[in-house]
């Protein structure tokens, strides 16, 4: 169960330098494009969300019926609505590190580079297919991120950090 914990982490992990990367549309067919990302605005002020952060992130495998929670923390640095994301840091027996980086938040806190749909090449599985929700509510900095599968098992990555 662990080489299956390190892979999905690379996976979620390209995923995740996808969005926050390639986010605002990109030259390869496998990149999100802008029409993929909701920014809806119903507040009127960008809320306040820098700080350091620190929880759990959980790996979820529906084929194989189980899970692996894992410690996570990473950094939140803010000038109006950018927000600069630093590498998520996963301990436990998940011991690896998410590359997020730069994206801009509505004035909900929705994250706009990791909110979306689209589709990944994996090297051994092929394309995964990924949809992503990523937002600050309050304290908290939220984050799932499903990929699906023909050829290899779908794993759903999720996380809930507070500051």
């Amino acid at each position: 169960m662990l080489m299956t914990t390190i892979r999905a982490g690379w996976l979620a992990t390209g995923v995740l330098a996808t969005l926050f990367l390639g986010g605002c549309g990109g030259s390869s067919p496998t990149s999100p494009s802008s029409s993929s990302f909701s920014t809806s605005s119903s507040s009127s002020s960008i809320p306040s969300v820098a700080g350091s952060y620190s929880g759990s992130a959980t790996f979820t495998y529906p084929e194989q019926k189980t899970s692996i929670t894992c410690p996570a923390t990473t950094t939140v640095t803010q000038s109006a609505a950018t927000i600069d994301v630093a590498p998520i840091q996963l301990g436990g027996q998940c011991n690896s590190t998410m590359p997020l980086g730069q994206s801009s938040i509505d004035n909900n806190g929705v994250i706009a580079a990791a909110t979306g749909s689209g589709s990944y090449t994996d090297a051994t599985c092929g394309v995964y297919d990924y949809t992503g929700t990523g937002s600050f509510s309050g304290r908290t900095f939220l984050m799932t991120i499903t990929l699906t599968s023909p050829t290899c098992n779908d794993v759903t990555f999720s996380m809930a950090l507070t500051r």
